[in-house]
């Protein structure tokens, strides 16, 4: 799941998700959508890496994810709404804005992922607790 160009959306949400909810899954890492995401929807947090070589700003399938989903996105969306003229569908920046997460599992169902941007600071953290962890 991911607000930015690559998705999946469709094929996600039809065979995926079910998978994640039934399984009691606390998280979904992925990358390639260019950005850096958190975004949860039925007990499941998904954590987007992507932004280490290059930025998207396009945020084309944000109507797409659940409504109430996207709890954090980098470049945030007044960014990529200031500069969505500059760029052609499918285009990027150079990494003067890129970053990544480190993810810390500290045991079966509490984990923290902490996000970094290009200066290496933290942006964003969330500690998640999975209740739902055997």
């Amino acid at each position: 799941m991911s607000v930015a160009e690559y998705s999946g959306y469709r094929s996600h949400v039809q065979h995926v998700l079910p998978d994640l909810e039934r399984g009691g899954a606390a998280f979904y890492f992925s990358g390639h959508s260019h950005t850096l995401q958190h975004l949860t929807h039925n007990g499941v947090h998904y954590v987007v890496s992507g932004c280490g070589a290059v930025v998207n700003y396009n945020r084309w399938n944000w109507m797409n994810v659940p409504r109430g989903a996207v709890r954090f996105c980098y470049p945030d969306s007044a960014e990529a709404d200031a500069r969505a003229g500059e760029f052609s569908p499918g285009a990027y920046t150079r990494a003067d804005k890129g970053g990544f997460v480190f993810v810390e599992l500290f045991n079966a169902t509490h984990a923290r992922a902490d996000y970094y941007d290009h200066t290496a600071r933290v942006v964003y953290s969330v500690d998640v607790r999975n209740p739902r962890a055997p």
